[in-house]
């Protein structure tokens, strides 16, 4: 490094902080959500689409197995019902960090790595309606907000923005 009175020094761990500085930015991917019918984009929408081809097949799948009788496919369908799916990514949003999107039993969420509060902050600056209380109106069937994550969504952010029923 160029010191700043002249001459060089030696910074340990240089070549990591290089590697750093040089690593692409994660690509933007457009967040148009509707909170009407939770869509979230064109982009997302068909991830979302992946997500819920598969947890059909999963489903389809578990339908069509052997049990011992039909309480316990009851059981084994219901706690499939109950299991999330989960797409990791790395993209960014206005700034933010999206690193995964998820399928829930009757919800979407699209995680960010950042905090609520930031979060909030940068959706509505991006013009997102967010009242105090995280919640997004706009639609009498679906509920849709921005909140703390809670539960095995926490592997793929610190905050969500989800819709559901």
């Amino acid at each position: 490094v160029k010191l700043a009175r002249g001459g060089v020094g030696y910074l340990a761990g240089g070549a990591a902080l290089l590697t750093e500085v040089e690593k692409p930015k994660a690509p933007a991917v457009a967040i148009k959500f509707d909170a009407s019918n939770c869509n979230f984009g064109p982009e997302l929408q068909a991830l979302f689409e992946r997500l819920f081809a598969q947890a059909q097949a999963r489903s389809k799948s578990a339908e069509t197995a052997d049990y011992p009788d039909d309480q316990a496919r009851s059981e084994a369908l219901a706690k499939l019902s109950e299991q999330s799916l989960f797409l990791p990514l790395d993209r960014s949003f206005a700034g933010l960090s999206v690193k995964g999107l998820g399928q829930h039993l009757e919800a979407q969420s699209v995680y960010f790595a950042e905090p609520l509060p930031q979060v909030i902050s940068a959706l509505r600056d991006a013009g997102f309606s967010i009242a105090r209380d995280g919640t997004i109106g706009g639609g009498d069937t679906f509920s849709s907000g921005v909140y703390a994550v809670q539960g095995p969504g926490t592997k793929y952010g610190r905050t969500e923005l989800s819709c559901g029923v």
